[in-house]
């Protein structure tokens, strides 16, 4: 089989974080790439995020893990369902993603019902609001999060917050409560 690798779903700006008093605000161009898991590049885009980013989570590592799934999967003949997304700089040429331009990964299911589950995002540590540097960009998770709902505006999104700084951040994303006790997350365009 032949594969072209990432395609792009979307553009959108990014603010740039000025760490000077009366600094103007600047913004950068940032796309939604679809990451395909037939193509080596992509697959390597992520295994070079994850060691990048020396990700505390972990999460890069998990969606490296499950794109080589869905691989085999695929290999198969079956659907994994699974769709691989990330949020990069880069400008042009998606089919060879450039792990220092990404900002966030994400990995998303299609339920049967046809509606989203979120089950990993995670943006690049250093643009986090929790990083102890000082960040290139604001608001870098809910850019990614906006992608994904402006993507899958037809459809609801789930996803299942991993503490209550998550959940905090979902829900000022749009996300409401809709289990409580498996901490379900819904967002309906």
């Amino acid at each position: 089989m032949i594969s072209f690798g990432a395609r792009c779903h979307g553009f959108s700006t990014i603010q740039k974080n000025n760490h000077y008093a009366g600094a103007k605000d600047e913004s950068e161009p940032v796309y939604l790439i679809e990451l395909d898991p037939a193509c080596a590049e992509d697959i390597k885009a992520v295994k070079d995020v994850n060691y990048i980013w020396h990700a505390k989570e972990g999460y890069p590592a998990c969606i490296f893990n499950c794109m080589k799934y869905a691989l085999t999967q695929e290999q198969m003949g079956e659907d994994s369902n699974l769709k691989f997304y990330a949020m990069t700089t880069q400008e042009d040429d998606f089919e060879n993603p450039q792990a220092e331009a990404i900002l966030a990964l994400a990995q998303v299911r299609t339920e049967d019902s046809g509606d989203k589950t979120v089950e990993y995002m995670q943006v690049n540590p250093k643009n986090s609001y929790e990083s102890k540097d000082k960040s290139k960009y604001k608001h870098t998770g809910s850019t990614m999060m906006n992608f994904l709902k402006e993507l899958f505006s037809n459809r609801k999104i789930i996803l299942f917050p991993c503490d209550t700084k998550s959940a905090k951040f979902y829900n000022a994303n749009g996300f409401k409560v809709s289990d409580k006790r498996s901490g379900e997350m819904t967002y309906i365009a």
